[in-house]
This record gives C-alpha cells, structure tokens and sequence, in this order.
C-alpha cells in the first residue's frame, strides 16, 4: 500500500459500522483477551446521522512501519491515491465524467494531497444548473470487496454543496444503489480541511458486492445554479485485517492451512512405503485443484501464497483451464472424486468456457477468475494448445452430450491462425487488436510447444510437415548459440531434417532453449514418446532427465529439479527462469532453486530416483504443505517459497496419476482416432 499513514488515520470509522459488526462491547467479547488495537478501542458509536470524531493526525502517526501497521494497511483495498496522475485507477478502470441538461464539469490533478507533502489529489470543477447534474464515476472491473465493511475516500467540498451530492454504487447484475453523502462527511481535521467520507457498505441496498462495476460521485441540481470544485483523494474499501484475500477467498470451495505439515505427520508420511507415499502425494495435490476453484465461474485461479501475507491470484490462462479439467478426468481415475462428480465439475467449467471472450475461436492469455473479464488480451498459441490437448484427452470419458462440446470448442479452434507459413513453423502468438503474428516462433522440438504442434497437425490445421519444420538444433550457421551443433540431414514427410545435437558430459543430446527439465518434459503428460518415440523424443527426454539428475550431484546439490518456478526474494515473490545452460541454445540460469515438479516430471524415465528425490525434499523441511510440495526452496537461501502455482501444481498431478494408473492420461489422450492417425511423427524418427 501506497499510503501508509493513513492506515491508522481511518480507524476510527469503526464506530459508524455499529448495524453490521456489532456494538465496541460485542466486538471485546468476540475478541476475548486478545482485546481490540488500542486505536479501535478508543472509538465511541454515536446515534445516526453519523458523524465522527477524529483526533489530531500526531496522534495516529507511527514511529515505525512493522507488522502491526502492515496488518492494519491490508484492512484496505485501494482504488486509487491518484499520484500516478493517470486515468486509470488502481483496479484498471477509467474515471470519467458524463453530465444531463446543461451542467459542465472538468478534472485536474492536483499537488494538495490529503496525507502526503508530495502527492496528489484529483480536483472536480463542476457548474450545475438547475434540472441538471454531473457524474464523476470510475469503472471498478468487477472488483470483489465482498467482506468490506466500508468505503471510504477523502475529500474537500463547500459543506453547502454535500446537501445535493450523492455517492453511487453499481454492480455487474444490473443494480445500483445511491446514498446522500452528507450523514458520512467527517467533521473537519487539521489537514487543511480535508475530511474523511466513510460509508457503511450495508447501507447500498441491493448491492453484489461480490462483482462492482462502478463506483460514483453524482452532483444534482437544485433549485439555483452552482458551482465549485470537488477534491478527492485515496478511495479505497476497508474492512478486517486481509479484507481482499478475504473476499477472494470466499468464492473458492476450499482453501488450505497456511503453514507446513507437522514434523509428526511428514516422519509419517516418510515411512510409507512408495506406493503409498505417492498415493497420499497425489491426494494432496490434487487438494489445489479440487478447492482453489472459483463457485461461480468454476475455473482454476492462478496460484496463492501462504507467507506473511496471504494472497490470491484471482485470474487464470487457457493452460490452467486445460489441465485442471485433465486432472479431473485423472481424479476420477484414482478414485479421489466420483463419476457424478468429475461430469459435473467438467460440464460447469465448460459453462464458463463456452462464454468467455474470445478471438476466431481462440482464447486469450488471461481471464478474471471472479468477472470473466480478460485481462491478457494476447493469443499464445502454446496456452492455447495445452487447452486443445487438455480438451481432447477428456471427450473420451464424457457423456455424449458433454463430449459434443468440447468438439465444439476444439472445432473453432484454429492453430492455423498461428502458423507462418514462410518458416514452417508456429509463431509465439497473435495480438488481437492488430491482427498480427509476433516477429518470434516455436522454433525448437525440445519445448512444451511441442505439444500444441502436435494437436495443431491431429486436427488438420496445419500440414505434417510441419512438424519437420521445427529445429531439432539451431542451424549451425546461428554462430551465438551454446554450441555448434552436429549431426547428418535425414528426410521425413518431404522435409530435409538436420538431425543435430549437442553433447555434455561425454552424452548427445537436443537441446531446449533454456536448458529446463520442464521444457523436455511437460509434453510426455499426453504424449506417450518413451513407447511411441524410443529413438527420438522418448530417448531425449530420458537423457534430459538423467543429465539433470547427474548436474546436482556434480554440483553437490542435495536434492535436484530445475526449471521455472516462483521463489522467495525477502518478502517479494518473483518468477524466475532456470535451467542448465550447458544443454540449451540460450540458457536460462542456474539459480540453485529446486522445484519439486519438475522432478515429478520425470517420473516416466527414471522413477526410483524421482521417489529418492522427493523424499529428500521433504525431509528438508518446510516445503511440504497441505496441499503438497511448494513451488520450490533456495539450496543458497534454505528459504521455501510458499507458494502453490495451478500450472505446476497441475503437472505434478497429472505426472502422479501417469506414473500411478499406468499412462492412464496418455492412454485417453493417444485414444483418440485423429491423434492415433498422427503417431507416426513420433514413431518414425532417429535422433542421433
């Protein structure tokens, strides 16, 4: 938060939510001996009009900014404090004016901030005759502020001009709700006469508070014309202590403990033999997909985190749609939920699919969880095929009407919308609003692009030979690449292949852009190359898996997996690239982070030291959770990041159920007629 002073400026408004939270006795009570912040204790109820007493700002001003002051800040949701000096607001919506009759009204932004000796405010020059008004409104998205108790904002106005003012709210249902606002204007401070306007949510009659479209500022005309200006300054929601995770986290069906299992439960878990081990992984796992799903739109949110201060992803991309309804698919066949159920979790999502925004058929990189809202306009033709192969892995074992759907979907589409012709090859994605490919491609077969090429060419989008257009390695002329690549021209569907290779460590090996297991492997959660592919991808991805396992022990590391993750840098949390750059063309880094799902990953290739590693993990410590491993621990930092990510925990799934149900996710998906007719892209090549 942005403002943090005035964090404990507003407290005192408690006392005006008096109908909704109960009198300051009750709320003693309900606190027992842990009592109420010495600021909130001081506060007195008074009858309706309400009307506030605030002591002086010295009073409220803290020496320090601690945990105290931070866990008062997250009682806010900020609109906007205007120092940006933009139009758009803090939630990326737009604030404009609109007026009726022959009112006139202007904006500026202004240096007089209500907190802050630098700073700003925005000012609102209105004229208004009588029989006419003006609307100061911003659009809100959708927000969910569910479990706020309050709206608040600063403001200085002619105290004249209040009696012909209202604040307005509106939700995306169609309602809308309007307040005088003179009853919740503050009485006058020591700051240069601005004042607090702090409005009880419950008074908004009617209001979803769940999905906010607008919130206004509405002058009405009297009887005589008027005019003036409008300051205002840092709107925002307030309520409980992580008031926004809070409303966010009311829409999910479940949501995990905030911290690691005991050291009881996981020298438990470490005494079961394999099988069990995995099983009871598995069913932990699958924790974050069957709960961190929204109620009403059914979809998957991006990730949360459980540090210090708990946060909710609320949004989600067509690869986290696509592999948790797969996961629901492999739920069922582990027998973690029912028939009934995985039909009805499918069916409901597929609901929310079928309206979401899209471009030709195709979906954009990222939706709102909670408004459906798009909030990545890009078409990633790699996000786009995790949710095709997702999709056509799970007709198979769905009701005849259900699976006609889903052929709906998968039939409109199109990967052809991504393919340049002039290369052979699928570019990175489309920007919709100009209708153009991006300058860069999925150039390489080491890739989890891999995966939409495939399903691009199953679906007769795309000719076969484009799979022979992608580079096995870089050509050897691309001098900047790790190595000079070697190997000899084979040909295959009418294409002249360069079967090259790098070598490490006395191995051959195609290697990835970046050098991360996740990159060989994430395609084998569908594609069954170790059987399909035993000279080629099926051999590479052993190699990779080996290589990476082989790269920790020369390196001393305990416990091995390398590959993008989310890692814990202080209190931020950043997602960093990471792999071995000694079998990449270009190299992302070795960080000396471990995430646990890329070993899983590589279950299918070399399980008993998959299992010896995962066991090691734990027994590290703090990174196993409720619903599983974290994303990953710091081998330099010893620091666990708590954060569970739906891509990866996803993978880790759909990997346990592979390795758990014999292939059970490659056989539904290799079961389909139009990817067994394009096995032989697998079958018929030789690396090295």
């Amino acid at each position: 938060m942005k403002n943090k002073l005035r964090f404990l400026l507003i407290i005192p408004f408690l006392a005006l939510l008096v109908s909704s939270c109960g009198t300051q006795e009750e709320t003693v009570r309900k606190n027992g001996k842990r009592g109420l912040h010495p600021l909130d204790a001081s506060v007195k109820a008074v009858e309706a009009p309400v009307k506030l007493a605030f002591q002086s700002l010295k009073s409220f001003m803290p020496r320090t900014y601690g945990r105290e002051e931070a866990e008062l800040a997250s009682r806010f949701k900020d609109i906007d404090d205007f120092n940006a000096k933009e139009e758009k607001n803090l939630v990326g919506g737009k604030w404009s004016i609109s007026a009726e009759g022959r009112g006139i009204a202007s904006t500026y932004f202004s240096s007089d901030d209500a907190f802050k000796t630098h700073g700003s405010s925005l000012v609102v020059d209105y004229n208004i005759p009588p029989a006419s008004s003006v609307r100061f409104e911003s659009k809100l998205n959708g927000l969910d502020v569910s479990q706020a108790k309050a709206v608040s904002f600063w403001m200085k106005l002619d105290p004249l001009l209040s009696d012909v003012t209202e604040v307005e709210l509106a939700d995306n249902l169609g309602h809308r709700s309007s307040v005088p606002l003179k009853p919740y204007i503050a009485e006058s401070t020591s700051r240069r006469d601005w004042r607090e306007v702090a409005i009880p949510c419950n008074v908004f009659t009617g209001i979803d508070f769940n999905c906010l479209k607008t919130f206004s500022i509405v002058f009405r005309g009297g009887r005589e014309e008027f005019s003036g200006n409008l300051f205002l300054d840092n709107l925002s929601f307030f309520g409980e202590a992580e008031v926004f995770f809070l409303s966010l986290k009311d829409n999910l069906k479940g949501f995990p403990a905030k911290a690691a299992i005991s050291e009881a439960e996981r020298t438990r878990v470490l005494k079961m033999n394999d099988s069990d081990f995995l099983a009871r992984l598995a069913q932990d796992t699958w924790g974050y997909l069957a709960n961190v799903v929204d109620k009403r739109t059914n979809l998957p949110l991006d990730h949360i985190y459980l540090g210090e201060e708990v946060s909710i992803g609320d949004y989600t991309s067509p690869t986290n749609i696509g592999l948790y309804l797969a996961s629901c698919m492999a739920a069922r066949e582990l027998r973690l939920i029912s028939k009934e159920e995985m039909e009805s979790r499918i069916s409901s999502t597929l609901d929310t699919l079928e309206k979401l925004p899209r471009w030709k058929g195709l979906f954009h990189n990222y939706y709102s969880t909670t408004n459906l809202q798009v909030t990545g306009t890009f078409i990633s033709a790699v996000d786009n095929g995790w949710l095709a192969v997702s999709l056509e892995t799970i007709k198979g074992v769905l009701p005849s009407r259900t699976a006609a759907r889903v052929e709906k979907l998968l039939a409109e589409m199109n990967f052809y919308e991504f393919y340049d012709e002039g290369v052979g090859q699928l570019t990175i994605g489309i920007k919709p609003e100009t209708k153009e490919l991006s300058e860069n491609h999925y150039g390489l077969i080491a890739s989890e692009s891999r995966a939409a090429s495939f399903i691009a060419i199953a679906k007769g989008n795309v000719e076969a030979a484009h799979w022979f257009m992608i580079f096995r390695t870089l050509p050897s002329a691309w001098k900047w690449q790790k190595q000079v690549p070697k190997g000899v021209m084979r040909k295959y569907e009418g294409v002249d292949v360069f079967e090259g290779y790098y070598e490490y460590e006395g191995r051959k090996i195609v290697p990835s852009w970046g050098g991360s297991l996740f990159e060989f492997l994430m395609p084998t959660l569908f594609l069954d190359e170790a059987h399909l592919a035993p000279k080629s991808l099926g051999l590479n991805d052993r190699i990779a898996a080996e290589i990476h396992r082989d790269y920790a022990k020369k390196r001393k590391y305990p416990v091995w997996g390398i590959s993008p993750c989310a890692t814990q840098a202080g209190k931020q949390v950043r997602y960093v690239e990471a792999g071995i750059s000694e079998i990449a063309t270009k190299g992302y880094p070795d960080r000396g982070v471990i995430a646990p799902y890329a070993s899983l990953l590589a279950l299918e290739f070399i399980p008993e030291d998959v299992i010896k590693n995962l066991r090691r993990l734990m027994e590290s410590g703090d990174i196993y959770g409720q619903y599983g491993f974290f994303d990953s621990i710091g081998l330099k930092t010893g620091k666990t990041c708590p954060e569970y990510l739906c891509l990866d925990q996803a993978m880790s799934f759909l990997a346990l159920a592979n390795y758990l149900q014999d292939g059970v996710v490659r056989k539904k998906f290799h079961s389909s007629p139009r990817v067994k007719q394009t096995e032989r892209l697998l079958t018929e090549e030789e690396f090295f």
